[in-house]
């Protein structure tokens, strides 16, 4: 017996080892991009300030901003020290993990195949290492899912389970999905619980009414469809790639041009994972695991169908799989348990040979991967040299890249303006500047005139026929100097221009 909890313990500490080296694996192989530098520049406020610039943002509350400012005040903003913030979040929330797959009552080898899935998803692996929320309120949500299923079960817990629901209110507004769904299981399979879980409800909502005044103050008119507006209505294909990423091993798009999902690896491991549910909910289960079944499924379904709901019941829509990001572990634990339960000992091998295979498979390719160049990391480095240490001011035609020339040259005395007048240069509508910021100047393009500057924009290729260096040169202007960076799907490019 001794023996065997060793050998235990040894695949438990190896597993958690691999999760936690995932999550710092290649974790500062990219630099910031502009959400990123949005947290970053949230945490420079002062602590007065800080909830105002938030609150104008809009879409998030502000718990995640005011840990990175303590984070920031620690270590400073290396691109290591601030991305290992959302790295220990991800890392903890191994321990409610763990927790609830006892409280669910996994044996052993189900918690295995669980954490395994847990640990090389590449979606989890992804937000895991973003200096956003994400894994801030995956964390928080499996915290509340194992406090609630702790008070479900045991009926223990449940001021703990108040006080994170709250927290997790000032993760993420999508956190109230995880406190509606708790309300609902209490209602729909514990109805003589109810009194406590509107409690819970209230005081929550209690909780959230200053965040909301501050909202109150900071919307105007129109404001959340430049936040929110360029998201599509979720579709089928929408719910299919939410399906591929559940399953997807190490892989996660990394930008627009990159296809949603290595299909020869994600279509056989949905398929294992089809079929392994479908054959556990068909078979005669435990009350324990039909108990199991209730809780990891409605906790999956309803906020998704809250999602679908509201995105086609208003007139925006709040779709993002990143939101949705606290179903995945809970998916992960789901099929630990439906492959484990299998009766057939060869169909348990079967299954896991395969998980375990095509993950090595889809690491090994990912390892082979060249590393991605995207343009916002060519900004910093190109206006460095083209400026050589001058106060030359920066010209741009799009919000995306002017964000991120602020952002390098923020502690210089280089002025950045943002370009108007100028046709032929279409935006993405998902990259804005931060409402209530001004240290970025919109310039029309009539009112340039001065004698040198540097032009920072992107475009398909470099031809001084397009938009905007054919605006400068129509101006008089001419090229002293020029450095078309190859990114991905596209060409950074800098023009120095004199005249």
């Amino acid at each position: 017996m001794a023996l065997q909890t060793r050998y235990r313990t040894a695949i438990t500490v190896g597993l958690i080892l691999l999760f936690v080296v995932l999550r710092f694996l290649n974790f500062t192989q990219s630099c910031l991009w502009f959400d990123e530098i949005f947290s970053i520049h949230a945490a420079e406020h002062s602590w007065t300030e800080i909830f105002r610039f938030v609150a104008l943002d809009l879409i998030h509350p502000p718990l995640f901003y005011l840990l990175l400012k303590g984070w920031i005040s620690i270590g400073g903003e290396g691109l290591a020290w601030v991305r290992s913030l959302p790295v220990v979040f991800a890392v903890l929330s191994i321990l409610p993990f763990w927790w609830l797959c006892r409280q669910l009552k996994l044996e052993f080898w189900a918690r295995c195949v669980a954490i395994f899935l847990f640990a090389v998803n590449g979606a989890v692996i992804k937000y895991s290492q973003e200096v956003r929320m994400y894994s801030l309120v995956m964390c928080l949500g499996l915290y509340s899912i194992a406090l609630f299923a702790n008070y479900f079960i045991n009926g223990k817990n449940f001021l703990p389970l108040v006080l994170v629901n709250v927290l997790l209110t000032y993760t993420h507004y999508f956190g109230w999905l995880i406190i509606i769904t708790e309300v609902a299981a209490i209602i729909y399979f514990q109805r003589i619980k109810w009194r406590r879980s509107l409690l819970m409800l209230g005081i929550c909502v209690a909780a959230f009414v200053p965040w909301i005044l501050a909202i109150a103050r900071a919307v105007t008119s129109g404001a959340l469809a430049q936040n929110v507006g360029w998201i599509e209505k979720p579709n089928v294909k929408s719910l299919v790639d939410l399906a591929f990423a559940l399953v997807e091993p190490f892989y996660a798009r990394m930008s627009s041009i990159d296809p949603w999902s290595q299909y020869e690896i994600s279509v056989p491991l949905l398929i294992v994972a089809a079929l392994a549910i479908a054959l556990f909910s068909a078979r005669p289960k435990s009350e324990i695991d039909v108990r199991s079944i209730q809780l990891l499924s409605i906790f999956i379904l309803l906020p998704v169908a809250l999602v679908l709901v509201i995105s086609w019941a208003t007139p925006y829509s709040i779709w993002g799989t990143r939101h949705l990001i606290f179903l995945f572990p809970l998916f992960a634990i789901l099929l630990g348990l439906a492959v484990m339960r299998a009766e057939e000992k060869w169909l348990r091998t079967i299954c896991v040979s395969l998980i375990v295979l095509f993950s090595v498979w889809s690491f090994v390719r990912q390892a082979r991967r060249e590393v991605p160049h995207f343009s916002w990391c060519a900004w910093q480095p190109m206006e460095d040299q083209a400026l050589g240490g001058s106060k030359i001011p920066i010209y741009t035609s799009e919000d995306l890249v002017a964000y991120h020339s602020w952002f390098a040259e923020r502690n210089t005395a280089v002025g950045v303006n943002k370009l108007t007048g100028i046709t032929g240069v279409v935006e993405d509508p998902a990259y804005f500047l931060p409402r209530g910021f001004g240290e970025i100047s919109p310039k029309d393009i009539a009112d340039v005139n001065d004698p040198v500057l540097l032009l920072a924009y992107r475009a398909p290729g470099f031809s001084e026929s397009e938009a905007p260096l054919r605006n400068f040169l129509v101006k008089g202007y001419r090229i002293k100097d020029k450095n078309v960076y190859q990114a991905e799907g596209e060409v950074a490019i800098t023009v120095l221009l004199e005249k």
